[in-house]
């Protein structure tokens, strides 16, 4: 892993990337939840 041009743009491509799809489960558990709660 010796790239000199790129490891930059990835390493804050990748970060945010990954924040986001966090963002994303954790938005769509607790809509389930919600949904399984409203059922019940």
């Amino acid at each position: 892993m010796t790239e000199p041009e790129k490891p930059k743009s990835e390493k804050k491509a990748l970060p945010d990337k990954l924040s986001k799809e966090e963002r994303l489960a954790k938005a769509l558990r607790e809509n389930l939840k919600r949904r399984k709660a409203k059922k019940d």
